[in-house]
């Protein structure tokens, strides 16, 4: 394992509101994970790539409130990406969670890729970062402030595949959850 792995797991130093990587944009790369010793607190405009090559996970919480991500990536291992704050948003162009690693995806709303870019085998799960933030799943479109819209777009973009796809909080999610149009899954 090289340095560079090292330091991507060192970086991170607990949930202290402070970003441990600020930039416009960042490649992140390691052996063995990207925040596998907890969430790496990232302040950034787009994150580029993210891989993992081998046994290891991603997870990257953006503490600026809005995250495009156009590539994550695991051989082994999950993927949790999360853009925090009111009306944060997080833009994923494509995720690979490898060998039954599971996603988690968490924004108050999230934007998806083009068809078939949501791929994995484990767990999906899309959660809004408001407790109260109401859902709309089927959405014609994004523009519904203050609610998590999952267009027929971006259930277009997530490969049949995962072992179960949940939508919401359901620990302590308290917004109303809304289906409209045609909303198929499988």
């Amino acid at each position: 394992m090289g340095a560079g792995a090292e330091r991507i797991r060192a970086l991170e130093s607990g949930a202290d509101a402070g970003a441990d990587i600020t930039a416009a944009t960042a490649s992140l790369s390691s052996a063995t994970g990207i925040g596998g010793g907890g969430t790496i607190e990232i302040d950034l405009t787009t994150l580029t790539s993210a891989a993992v090559s081998g046994t290891g996970a991603i997870d990257l919480s953006d503490t600026a409130g809005g995250l495009a991500v156009t590539s994550a990536t695991t051989n082994n291992g999950a993927i949790t990406l999360a853009a925090s704050g009111v009306d944060s948003v997080l833009a994923v162009t494509t995720a690979t969670a490898g060998a039954g690693g599971n996603i988690l995806l968490r924004a108050d709303e999230i934007n998806l890729g083009a068809a078939n870019t949501l791929i994995g085998t484990g767990t999906l799960v899309l959660v809004p970062e408001a407790v109260a933030q109401n859902i709309e799943i089927g959405a014609a479109d994004n523009v519904t402030v203050g609610e998590l819209d999952i267009t027929t777009a971006d259930i277009t973009a997530i490969k049949d595949g995962f072992s179960s796809i949940t939508i919401g909080n359901v620990t302590s999610g308290t917004g109303t959850v809304n289906v409209s149009n045609a909303a198929t899954f499988t």
